[in-house]
């Protein structure tokens, strides 16, 4: 179904006004009818649509493009409200790992990660920056398998194979609006920068990084909103540091286990996801304005300010004061993990070079000069791709003579520099 928006009239799933109302689309059990479900002064009510204070009309999505989609929307038989289906965090956080623990065979830690990922994504517009979560593993290591799972309990999920166009992608992010998208076999590791898929990502993490996109025989442009959950699963990493960092990532491996179902379609699974959903929609409802944004977590200062943002908006999820020694050791797995891979990149290569020149006294330095150390070191760059790594670390370039461009090492600081490159000293 192509929705095309009526004048002050929008078609959602979902949506906060301006007036902090939470105005959510379920599907009535019996008839498969769409309606809202609102917040109000009296609690939640429910409506056939809505109208914002600055006069736009709500509509919610008709069920027949729900149904096409295949997005999982909430559904309530007669006479159930969504407040009786309210629990506290710590019950609901269960409730999601043991789901997850019966059809999918992953590590104790990485459990309690995925269920608390599960409902950070049922409040992560509260939030200015969401982390992503990524599934690494060969073929029949349970990645898509996890996948299929999840698809059914996240916020407004859309499950998306890694072979769509971008003209489907920003459509589907269009009418979607700030979903949870998981892509399956999402292997772009060596993919363009301007490639759909990579723009979603490399722009989705945090508010307002609208994607402009010229369209038609006009070159109209377009602006599209990307922010919101992505779930990833892939056999290999990107080669993109700035987006790999964004990423809480699982390593998955096959199963042994007898007990796990290979079905996914049971209809004891079905109840389970719908009961699941119910249960997410009220936690929605109750913590959507409960939620501690500002939350610090001291245990995580020793990482990098881009580090601790993977983490901490999952934490501010859960209510928690403090960190849990299950995440506490995944933080410590995940950073040992991100300097390993990051002192083999280009820019990993080139600090543990330029350290060398700031122990030594330097106060400028030649990319020819670090080549030189960098070839020492057993690899391979030229003062071009030193030069261009440099700027990219924010060292500060002096002057041009007939050795190259000069470097400032002046007031850079090898702590800092180690701390903000992901590398331990």
């Amino acid at each position: 179904m192509d929705y095309k928006h009526e004048q002050n009239s929008t078609h959602v799933l979902g949506v906060v006004l301006p007036e902090s109302t939470i105005v959510e689309e379920v599907l009535d059990n019996q008839t498969r009818k769409p309606f809202f479900l609102v917040s109000t002064p009296k609690g939640v009510q429910k409506a056939d649509e809505c109208s914002s204070v600055d006069g736009t009309r709500y509509l919610p999505m008709e069920s027949e493009y729900i149904r096409k989609s295949k997005i999982h929307v909430p559904s309530l038989s007669q006479g159930e409200e969504i407040a009786s289906f309210s629990l506290t965090s710590e019950e609901l956080h269960k409730l999601i790992m043991d789901f997850i623990h019966k059809y999918v065979d992953v590590q104790k830690p990485y459990e309690y990660l995925v269920a608390a990922y599960i409902m950070h994504t049922w409040v992560f517009d509260r939030y200015d920056k969401v982390p992503y979560l990524r599934f690494l593993g060969v073929p029949g290591s349970g990645k898509s398998r996890m996948l299929r799972v999840l698809s059914g309990i996240c916020y407004h999920p859309i499950l998306l194979n890694g072979n769509i166009s971008d003209a489907g992608i920003f459509r589907t992010v269009e009418l979607i609006g700030h979903g949870t998208f998981l892509f399956d076999e999402m292997n772009l590791s060596h993919s363009s920068r301007t490639s759909g898929i990579v723009q979603v990502l490399n722009s989705g993490y945090e508010k307002d990084n609208n994607i402009s996109r010229c369209e038609g025989t006009s070159f109209s442009p377009r602006f599209f909103d990307p922010f919101g959950p992505k779930i990833i699963a892939q056999n290999q990493r990107f080669d993109d540091n700035a987006l790999e960092s964004r990423l809480l990532s699982i390593d998955m491996q096959s199963t042994s286990r007898q007990d796990i179902s290979d079905q996914l379609s049971s209809g004891e699974y079905k109840k389970e996801v719908s009961d699941l959903q119910k249960l997410l929609l009220a936690f929605r409802f109750a913590h959507y304005f409960s939620v501690d944004t500002d939350q610090k977590y001291p245990e995580l200062e020793k990482y990098s300010h881009r580090f601790r943002e993977r983490y901490i908006p999952i934490l501010r999820t859960l209510g928690l004061n403090s960190v849990p020694n299950e995440i506490i050791k995944l933080a410590e797995d995940d950073y040992q993990t991100s300097c390993d891979t990051f002192a083999f990149s280009p820019e990993g290569i080139v600090v543990a070079a330029l350290s060398e020149k700031i122990d030594q006294g330097a106060d400028q330095v030649y990319p020819i000069e670090i080549a030189a150390i960098v070839a020492r070191n057993g690899f391979e760059m030229s003062p071009r791709a030193v030069g261009q790594t440099l700027r990219l670390l924010g060292i500060r370039s002096i002057k041009r003579n007939n050795r190259g461009i000069q470097f400032d090492l002046r007031g850079v600081c090898k702590d800092t520099l180690y701390r903000n490159s992901g590398l331990r000293i």
